[in-house]
């Protein structure tokens, strides 16, 4: 009888404790927090490039749209580069350039500013696209880099 009561005494202990085992919560394997990708979109550039300062990335935008930053000298051809305005469906909204504010004609960082009138979009969402000036032509020369925005 004895032996009896030692089982059904150690089967309510270890079902007990599998209770509280399974009723814990798992324990956190990643201690390091999830960070969200950024949206921008880089085609034969990368964020070395441009640093876009106004609008941000996400920002809720009007027409005309100021865009200040800069960007690599080599981004320029003859002190500007062009921008497009186009919504989530890459439907182009506005078109314009931003000018180089000093000697472009270098492969560090000059600062841009200019601004972009548009259409109003048929979508919430969109992109601002900076398109590196390529006066050869070469597809191999172009380069964009587009930054997403919210009308």
């Amino acid at each position: 009888m004895k032996k009896y009561a030692l089982l059904v005494l150690a089967l309510i202990v270890i079902a007990g404790a599998l209770a509280v085992m399974l009723s814990s919560p798992a324990p956190d394997n990643d201690p390091l927090p999830i960070v969200e990708e950024s949206a921008i979109q880089y085609e034969n550039a990368s964020e070395d490039d441009l640093v876009l300062q106004a609008p941000t990335e996400g920002s809720i935008v009007e027409s005309p749209v100021s865009l200040t930053g800069e960007a690599r000298g080599t981004w320029y051809f003859e002190a500007i580069a062009g921008v497009k305005i186009t919504d989530a469906n890459a439907a182009v909204l506005g078109e314009g350039i931003v000018t180089a504010q000093s000697d472009w004609m270098t492969t560090d960082f000059v600062s841009f500013d200019g601004a972009v009138s548009f259409t109003p979009p048929a979508t919430p969402t969109g992109f601002i696209v900076f398109e590196k000036e390529n006066p050869s032509g070469l597809p191999a020369n172009d380069a964009s880099i587009s930054i997403p925005i919210t009308f």
